[in-house]
């Protein structure tokens, strides 16, 4: 068996330090309460394996050899508790799955479905109240025998209201290797889902995910450096720019993904303007070449039109290069 880890990107350093230190703060306040004298004990609280109770759909994965299924995982949240997308924001830690798998299968990265934005005085941050829903696929090789397997995921979150707690939970399923698929099967030949329940729910998570603006959409995403772009400086100026038709829509906004290398001077999400029919975004951002950790530079994120989860958005990420001959760069 091998471990897979989903989760991306980690937050940045400065994050983590800042949430632990809320963390270790809360924690210490609620152990001295309960230690001072004559202070009653509080009534049992919830812990945060309670908080957010996961659970894992379908029960029983089924997976064609050489084919894939998806599997949904599913955190019912506590009323007024959050937990953090794969950019939480200014603080707080994102949904990390960790698979055991048999060999021959593998697990790809978290499909997130687009977040809610959470602000106080202090911060804003990206996250998922009441519930939410992450997809994963599993694959199975061409050489994998059919048959039964056992499996397990590992699930671990920050989830925070007033204060920050650390949960997680750990389940087991099973996987059936059945048959190779046609090569002219249909998709739902190739991702066999027998489960009803579990086929509502991927059906409903999935209608939430971020998707690649359609071509007939015309989405334009562009990056430009008013004073040019220079790969051996410490720090290039640019903007992004993103422009598009609403729809029926009156708001829209853009939240940026964490992209080493890439920041976002404004931090949180950038609001933009509609009119006529069409949205237009302008995104400050900042490109330091030094910090990209070996990361190709991009600036990425998602377009978010509406204000429901349910509403449209479009997965943006625009390559950072030396500009053409404009002073813009655009995929």
């Amino acid at each position: 068996m091998r471990e897979t880890r989903t989760m991306r990107p980690r937050a940045a350093p400065n994050r983590l330090i800042a949430a632990a230190g809320l963390l270790t703060a809360t924690m210490t306040t609620v152990a001295t309460a309960q230690l001072l004298p004559g202070v009653p004990a509080s009534p049992r609280e919830k812990g945060p394996d309670e908080l957010a109770r996961m659970s894992l759909l379908p029960e029983r994965v089924g997976i064609p050899v050489g084919g894939s299924a998806w599997v949904l995982v599913r955190l019912a949240i506590e009323p007024k508790w959050h937990v953090y997308w794969r950019n939480p924001g200014d603080s707080g830690v994102p949904v990390e799955l960790k698979w055991t798998l048999p060999a021959g299968i593998s697990a790809g990265e978290i499909r997130w479905p687009r977040p809610e934005v959470f602000r106080t005085p202090y911060e804003i941050t990206y996250g998922y109240a009441d519930e939410v829903g992450l997809l994963v696929e599993l694959k199975a090789s061409e050489e994998i025998g059919t048959g039964a397997r056992s499996a397990s995921i590992r699930g671990d979150w920050m989830i925070c209201k007033e204060m920050c707690l650390i949960g997680g939970a750990d389940r087991t399923f099973e996987i059936e290797v059945s048959g190779a698929v046609e090569a002219d099967a249909t998709d739902s030949d190739r991702v066999p889902i027998t489960d009803s329940e579990a086929f509502a729910a991927i059906a409903r998570w999935q209608a939430q995910v971020p998707v690649a603006p359609p071509e007939k959409m015309k989405l334009r995403q562009m990056v430009e450096f008013p004073n040019g772009f220079r790969a051996d400086a410490n720090e290039n100026a640019g903007v992004l720019r993103l422009s598009g038709p609403a729809g029926r829509f009156s708001e829209v906004r853009f939240l940026p993904d964490a992209t080493p290398g890439t920041t976002y001077p404004e931090g949180g999400p950038v609001e933009g303007r509609v009119a006529s029919g069409r949205f237009e975004v302008e995104v400050p951002i900042s490109v330091r070449p030094g910090d990209a950790l070996g990361e190709a530079l991009r600036a990425a994120g998602i377009v978010c039109l509406g204000n429901a989860r349910t509403d449209p958005a479009f997965e943006i990420e625009v390559p950072i290069g030396p500009p053409t001959a404009g002073g813009s760069t655009a995929p």
